[in-house]
């Protein structure tokens, strides 16, 4: 079985199938769902960053 590499945004591992964004660090991860304040926030940008004819694009809109 294939690992999928998760996309990169500004620091932030996007995982859409778990609807969330984490930070890693080297004490802890850092969670933030995309419904909360900040995740609405990182979310936009990061869907104004993706090209809409894109494999990543595609992925994403998937799970929404």
């Amino acid at each position: 079985m294939a690992v999928k590499k998760l996309p990169m945004f500004r620091g932030y591992v996007v995982d859409v199938r778990l609807r969330q964004f984490r930070k890693p660090s080297k004490k802890k991860i850092e969670f933030i769902n995309f419904e909360s304040n900040m995740g609405e926030k990182i979310l936009v940008n990061y869907i104004n960053s993706v090209n809409p004819q894109s494999k990543q694009f595609k992925e994403f809109i998937h799970y929404f």
